[in-house]
């Protein structure tokens, strides 16, 4: 779950690099600043994927709870 928070952290700080290089480039349409705007659109598409896998990691880790309850009992 560390490893999560930390990879949460490490996307935020890499998305908010982006921004701030695409603000310092404007948008005078070169090729820097679609080059920026490409890459943060990775780093959302990698954002969403990481959250998927949390969601799922989650999703499991509830049902191994539940299935190691029920065999406690």
């Amino acid at each position: 779950m560390e490893n999560i928070r930390l990879s949460r952290a490490t996307y935020q700080r890499v998305e908010r690099a982006y921004e701030e290089q695409l603000e310092a480039d404007g948008d005078n349409g070169s090729q820097a600043s679609l080059a920026g705007e490409r890459a943060l659109a990775s780093i959302e598409r990698v954002n969403e994927d990481l959250q998927a896998n949390v969601e799922q990691f989650e999703a499991r880790e509830e049902a191994l709870r539940e299935r190691f309850q029920q065999v406690t009992n």
